[in-house]
């Protein structure tokens, strides 16, 4: 039964699962006279297997997307608290830990789901799951329920001071490198001053 499942590395084990599956059927059949169709519960296991890897690849697949995404359109984002938002819209802001390697991005609810769906993710609900489940969102710490979202102050963005809703994503290293020059650094340093609020 294995050499039919799709490929994957939990393919052992699933396996083994499954035959302990068709042998309780073959066993009802024998004991209770049942006339229990093996071929196509091997059939039916066989779909959802390949329904689930489908699904445990969405999340490594988003998370690509996410990365290459970032790289694309980051001068829309205030990086480290530098950005200059006279010139393009703000779509979040990407914080930058130099000494630990890790970024952390939090992306407006809107332009999140915009990417994934241009991506062509259909489910967003089913990313977030994914995502989550490798263990790079970014969530309120004190929330009961099963919510995907966090809270940020974007500057330059209206009704920001007490935080935005946004999606967050740990990523790995620095990927982004922030480099200006001296004049590119004053003149988004005497922008961030035009804008009210502060980013926590």
């Amino acid at each position: 039964m294995a050499l039919k499942l799709p490929k994957s590395k939990f393919n052992d084990r699933i396996s083994k699962k499954f035959a302990l599956i068709i042998m309780a059927a073959k066993l009802l059949n024998q004991s209770f006279n049942l006339h229990l169709n093996l071929e196509a519960i091997e059939k039916l296991l066989i779909e959802q297997e390949k329904e689930s890897l489908d699904e445990r690849l969405i999340g490594p697949k988003a998370y690509d997307t996410i990365r290459e995404w970032l790289l694309k359109n980051q001068k829309h984002f205030y990086i480290n608290k530098v950005g200059n938002p006279e010139q393009q819209t703000i779509w979040g802001r990407i914080d930058i830990d130099k000494n630990k390697n890790k970024t952390q991005a939090f992306i407006l609810a809107e332009e999140f789901k915009t990417m994934i769906q241009y991506a062509g993710f259909t489910d967003m609900k089913v990313v977030l799951r994914e995502l989550d489940a490798m263990g790079l969102l970014i969530k309120e710490k004190d929330s009961k329920q099963n919510k995907y979202h966090t809270r940020r102050v974007i500057s330059g963005q209206e009704n920001s001071k007490n935080g935005m809703q946004v999606y967050g994503i740990y990523l790995d290293g620095q990927f982004i490198n922030q480099v200006y020059s001296a004049t590119e650094l004053a003149e988004r340093k005497r922008s961030k001053k035009k804008i009210t609020g502060v980013n926590q």
